[in-house]
């Protein structure tokens, strides 16, 4: 066996690791529809079991948005780790809510000189709403439309009633609601 005399320099690069390979966890992958500006929150980055540090290790870009649907996080690396990783966080369609005014009570004496009305139901949608009369006051002394309601000139005292149903189809940022009966009485003093 000979004699070596000397030292031998050997160089390697160590690459980034690719990012698109850690696991991206948001704080919420989903909330609903508030009519506000909501958008992805990374909670977690890892990868091989080990969590990553923000700033250092990655940095997120993130689209916001008001409207229901779907919306880009993206996790960019930087340092020791290269590439993207994409996750999505979702705005979905919220309930529709509905408000009504069961019970209102009107003067006579103002009745005497003019009829008066109130929004006697209110939706709240982005989708069609339909307005559906399922028991007139037998009196015919008061009338709904399209959530309004109006007591005619002249109603004497007494209670009335109607009963209505609503319903609404779902629209860009509200579920469908499914069709709601109401009792609405009027009571003129």
């Amino acid at each position: 066996v000979g004699q070596y005399d000397g030292t031998v320099k050997t160089a390697f690069t160590i690459a980034p690791a690719a990012i698109a390979k850690a696991t991206v966890t948001l704080k919420k992958a989903r909330s609903a529809y508030t009519g506000k500006y909501q958008k992805g929150i990374v909670k977690k980055v890892a990868m091989n079991g080990k969590s990553l540090v923000a700033g250092a290790d990655y940095a997120t870009s993130v689209k916001s948005g008001k409207k229901a649907g779907k919306y880009a996080v993206v996790v960019v690396g930087k340092g020791n780790y290269t590439g993207k990783a994409k996750v999505v966080f979702t705005i979905t369609k919220a309930a529709a809510k509905t408000s009504v005014v069961k019970t209102k009570v009107f003067k006579a004496k103002a009745l005497g000189k003019k009829a008066l009305s109130y929004k006697a139901v209110k939706v709240k949608t982005s989708g069609k709403v339909a307005y559906k009369l399922v028991k007139k006051d037998p009196k015919k002394r008061i009338a709904f439309k399209n959530g309004k309601l109006t007591v005619k000139k002249g109603t004497k005292a007494g209670t009335y009633k109607v009963k209505v149903r609503v319903s609404a189809k779902a629209g860009k940022n509200y579920k469908a609601l499914k069709p709601k009966t109401y009792t609405i009485k009027v009571k003129v003093k």
